[in-house]
């Protein structure tokens, strides 16, 4: 019986299927507290929102059971609380089939809608690719955009997991701004730390320019450089960010440099670059949505919003 999990609250619960809203207490005869627990601490995070996704999302996969101690290699037992009633039941989990095992297609990095009717047009933007069937993907939207009158733009970046940040870049190329601030860094040199100061980037303008308001709508599994692209938009104030706190930290440590120690030959990592926000003020914050409201309801607190402001 494959399963997906997700949060109600601070309690892990399935989706979908015949056990929709079940609340997980144990799996493998375990309780979910204590797995939960055992990933908190052996698994690599900023923020608590990114474990929380991290650990339900990755429940129906092998190798992250047995990573928090589970048997893999018997039936894996569920047992579930029906919330109406309390009444528990004990299932079998079957553990998903990977995209690539199913021959299922991945959806493709991004597509658009235009609703002409409403003058709101949406870009969904599922990874972050940088390449030029992006930049044509981007500039088509707007001039679609402007054929249809549209006032309204919605980037929705929730369960992007990142990828190039000149993403956002590209995007602001098309809003009417002269100038803006990309952040700043620290970067390590051996024993010199460089820091390179924040300065106004010149905004290279493309056309059709569009001059409407801008929403951004963010989950906490938006991370990276989709959380850098929301934080673009939130901390220059070119637009509104609606939904949940990312997955990690605006400001913070990436890039990395590889080595293998010579004698044990394992192989590790050493980040050389801190990232620092537009907002230097913000660095010790997360990127915290203008309006706060589950992943789920993003998109339709936002169309709220838009209605509710013509």
């Amino acid at each position: 019986m494959p399963l997906a999990f997700g949060w109600k609250d601070d309690t892990l619960i399935c989706v979908g299927e015949e056990y929709d809203g079940y609340s997980v207490v144990e799996i493998g005869n375990i309780s979910t507290q204590d797995l939960y627990q055992r990933f908190l601490n052996q698994y690599s995070y900023e923020l608590e929102s990114w474990a929380r996704h991290s650990f339900a999302s990755r429940l129906n996969r092998g190798e992250y059971l047995a990573f928090v101690g589970v048997d893999t290699q018997t039936d894996i037992l569920l047992l579930l609380e029906n919330p109406s009633d309390g009444s528990r039941v004990t299932v079998t989990f079957a553990l998903g089939e990977s995209a690539a095992a199913s021959g299922e297609r991945a959806k493709p990095d991004f597509d658009y809608s235009i609703d002409a009717s409403a003058g709101i047009g949406i870009f969904t933007l599922r990874q972050c690719v940088f390449d030029e069937e992006y930049k044509n993907g981007l500039r088509d939207f707007f001039k679609a955009a402007e054929e249809n009158n549209i006032h309204s733009v919605i980037v929705d970046l929730r369960s992007n997991p990142g990828g190039n940040s000149l993403v956002a870049n590209e995007f602001i190329r098309y809003l009417p701004v002269e100038s803006y601030l990309p952040g700043a860094s620290d970067v390590r040199f051996g024993p010199i730390l460089w820091k390179n100061k924040p300065q106004r980037l010149k905004n290279q303008q493309l056309h059709p320019v569009f001059s409407g308001d801008v929403y951004v709508l963010t989950g906490e599994d938006t991370f990276s450089s989709a959380m850098d692209f929301a934080t673009l938009i939130s901390d220059n104030k070119l637009g509104t960010v609606v939904g949940e706190v990312p997955g990690n930290m605006p400001s913070s440590y990436g890039d990395i440099l590889y080595f293998q120690t010579p004698n044990a030959r394992l192989a590790f990592t050493v980040s050389y670059k801190y990232f620092v926000r537009p907002d230097a003020s913000k660095s010790d914050s997360p990127l915290i949505p203008d309006v706060k409201v589950p992943a789920k309801d993003a998109l339709t607190e936002t169309m709220r919003l838009i209605e509710k402001g013509r």
